[in-house]
C-alpha cells in the first residue's frame, strides 16, 4: 500500500511544481518585448500608469471647462528590500498598454519593502512638463501588487497621475482679477478667480469694469494673491495663452473730480449799526460792525460812547437771535441788524421854531421836525419820510415870511395869543352893555303901562 502512495504524491508534487513553471513561460513569451534578455520570469516588477489625467477648470468655484492631459512614466529605478534595481525595460501589454518591468529571479516573491522612483510627464498643449516622482511600498501594499499581476507571479505597481504630488499644480495656473475702491469688475466688488487652468490654453477673459461717480478706470495692475497691487505701472496688455505659474491683476481707478460735501453751517454773521441825531433832530448812520455768533444764539450790542451825543435807549435795539443770512429780492442780504441811537445832548439840542419850549422827540416818527431826509429810526434807520420834509419845508416858508423888517414895524404889536384874549374881553363887554340897556327899555316900558 505504501509503494502505491509514494508515487501518487511524487506524481501530484511534480504536477504542482511543473504548474509556475508553465505559467511563468506564458507571460514571458507574451509580455516580454525585443529587449528582454530571454530569462524566464518567476518574480517580477511591472511599474505603469492608466495614461490619462482629468483636469476640471473653475470660475469662482463653478466648473468651466474638463480636459483629459496624457500622461508617462520614465526613468525608473527601485529599490527591493535594500537592493538597487536599474535595469527597468518597456513592454507592451496584449491590451497595448505600457509598462516598464524590471525581473528579479534572484529574489524571494515575498519581498518587504520597494521604494520607487521615477519621472512623470505630462503632455500639455504640445508642451511636455515633468515631475519627480517617489513612493514608498511596504509589505501590504506589496501584496496588493501581487495579488494584481494576472498570474501572482510577480508586483504590478499602477501609478495614478491625480495621486502624483505637484502634477497637478505644474500642468495647471490660477489667474485672478481684483479692484480697489473706485468701480467695480463684472457689476461687484468681489474678485474673479479662475482656477485650474492648463499652462498654453487661452487666457480668461478680462471682467467688465465700471466706474463708480467721479472716477475713471486707470489699467490692471499685477498684483499678489490678495489683490494688492505689485507694480507702479499698468500692463499694456494681458496675456493670450495662461502662462506657467499663478498671475493675478488688480483694477485701479483714478478720481476724475470731488463731489462737494455740503456742510450745515453752526455760525452766521450779524450787524450792529450806529446812527447819530443831527441838528434837525434826525438820525444818520454812523458806523457799522459786522460779527458772528452761533446760530440761534442771543447777542447784544456793545454801547460805545460818542462825544456830545447820550445812548437813547428808546428807539434802540440792541438785541436779538442770529439766524442764517439770505438773500433778499432787492439784491442784498437779510440778517440780524441790531441798531444803537444816539442824541444830541441837550446843550446842543436843536430848537423846534413852533414849539421852542419842546425838544424835538426821536421818538415819534410824524413830529413834523426838519429832519432834512435823514434816516427815520423807527422805519429802521433805511427809509426817508418825505412828509417830514414836506412839513418842514412847509414851516421854514411860513418862518419866512416873517421877516426882520417886519418885526421892527410891529414891535408894539399884540401877539395872537393876546390878541385873541383882548378880543374876548371886548366881546363880553358889549354883550353885558347890550344886556344892561335891554334890562333898562324893558323898565320903562312897564312903568308906562302902568
Amino acid at each position: 500500500m505504501k509503494k502505491r502512495i509514494l508515487p501518487l504524491i511524487l506524481t501530484v508534487m511534480m504536477l504542482f511544481g511543473l504548474i509556475p513553471m508553465a505559467s511563468a513561460v506564458s507571460v514571458d513569451e507574451q509580455s516580454v518585448d525585443e529587449q528582454s534578455v530571454g530569462v524566464p520570469t518567476y518574480t517580477h516588477l511591472d511599474v505603469g500608469v492608466d495614461g490619462t489625467l482629468t483636469v476640471v477648470s473653475k470660475c469662482n468655484g463653478e466648473a468651466i471647462d474638463s480636459q483629459e492631459v496624457s500622461v508617462k512614466i520614465s526613468d525608473v529605478s527601485a529599490t527591493v528590500d535594500g537592493y538597487a534595481v536599474d535595469d527597468f525595460y518597456m513592454i507592451t501589454n496584449p491590451d497595448g498598454t505600457q509598462q516598464w518591468r524590471s525581473d528579479l529571479v534572484w529574489l524571494d516573491p515575498n519581498i518587504n519593502t520597494v521604494d520607487l522612483t521615477c519621472t512623470v510627464t505630462a503632455e500639455v498643449n504640445g508642451q511636455e512638463i515633468s515631475v519627480p516622482y517617489t513612493r514608498h511600498f511596504n509589505h501590504l501594499d506589496l501584496w496588493h501588487a501581487l495579488y494584481a499581476c494576472p498570474l501572482h507571479t510577480g508586483y504590478d505597481i499602477g501609478i495614478v497621475p491625480a495621486d502624483v504630488d505637484g502634477l497637478y499644480d505644474s500642468i495647471t495656473a490660477d489667474v485672478g482679477f481684483f479692484t480697489e475702491d473706485g468701480g467695480t469688475i463684472n457689476g461687484d466688488s468681489a474678485p474673479v478667480l479662475y482656477e485650474d487652468l492648463l499652462i498654453g490654453s487661452s487666457f480668461p477673459e478680462a471682467p467688465t469694469t465700471a466706474p463708480d461717480t467721479y472716477y475713471a478706470f486707470d489699467g490692471w495692475y499685477t498684483a499678489d494673491a490678495e489683490g494688492n497691487a505689485t507694480s507702479d505701472e499698468a500692463v499694456a496688455s494681458l496675456p493670450e495663452v495662461v502662462p506657467a505659474g499663478n498671475t493675478n491683476y488688480v483694477a485701479k481707478w483714478e478720481k476724475v473730480s470731488t463731489p462737494v460735501t455740503p456742510v450745515t453751517p453752526t455760525a452766521a454773521a450779524y450787524q450792529v449799526e450806529y446812527y447819530l441825531q443831527q441838528e434837525n433832530g434826525g438820525y444818520a448812520l454812523a458806523d457799522t460792525v459786522t460779527a458772528s455768533a452761533k446760530l440761534g444764539s442771543t447777542v447784544n450790542a456793545e454801547i460805545k460812547s460818542y462825544d456830545g451825543y447820550t445812548y437813547n435807549a428808546g428807539v434802540s435795539v440792541v438785541s436779538g437771535e442770529v439766524v442764517m443770512p439770505a438773500a433778499n429780492d432787492k439784491g442784498g442780504v437779510d440778517m440780524l441788524t441790531l441798531k444803537v441811537y444816539y442824541d444830541l445832548e441837550k446843550k446842543n439840542q436843536p430848537v423846534n421854531p413852533s414849539k421852542p419850549d419842546q425838544p424835538a422827540d426821536p421818538s415819534n416818527p410824524n413830529q413834523p421836525a426838519d429832519n432834512g431826509g435823514a434816516t427815520n429810526p423807527a422805519n429802521g434807520g433805511n427809509t426817508t419820510n418825505a412828509n417830514n420834509t414836506s412839513a418842514t419845508t412847509g414851516n421854514n416858508a411860513a418862518a419866512g415870511a416873517n421877516t426882520a423888517a417886519g418885526d421892527k414895524a410891529n414891535n408894539n404889536a399884540v401877539s395872537p395869543k393876546t390878541a385873541d384874549s383882548s378880543m374876548l374881553y371886548v366881546s363880553i363887554a358889549l354883550f353885558a352893555a347890550a344886556a344892561s340897556g335891554l334890562v333898562v327899555l324893558v323898565l320903562k316900558r312897564k312903568s308906562s303901562a302902568r
